[in-house]
């Protein structure tokens, strides 16, 4: 599923939990306890953390600004982006 989730982080749709447990014709409810077991870590956390590890090296290795880079990754807004940074990795982008 992680592969999936890596795969597709880029389409906001496809990574819905509603989606992801159509392509694997398996309850949300099922999926989100069975990715818990597998990895300790809820399937929203999970594309949270990961979307963020992408921002992180586009923000380190990319001449792309935050606002480009927040688009991208379908955030609504910069300062939408920077409170998810500050509560999630207690930084700002």
């Amino acid at each position: 599923m992680t592969v999936y989730i890596q795969k597709h982080i880029y389409d906001k749709e496809l990574i819905k939990i509603e989606n992801i447990s159509i392509h694997f014709n398996k309850s949300p409810d099922y999926l989100n306890r069975y990715f818990k077991q597998q990895t300790g870590s809820t399937i929203t956390d999970y594309i949270t953390r990961y979307k963020l590890e992408i921002i992180k090296t586009r923000l380190k290795y990319s001449d792309l600004t935050i606002y480009k880079i927040a688009k991208e990754m379908n955030s609504t807004d910069e300062s939408h982006l920077n409170k998810t940074f500050k509560s999630v990795l207690g930084q700002t982008a």
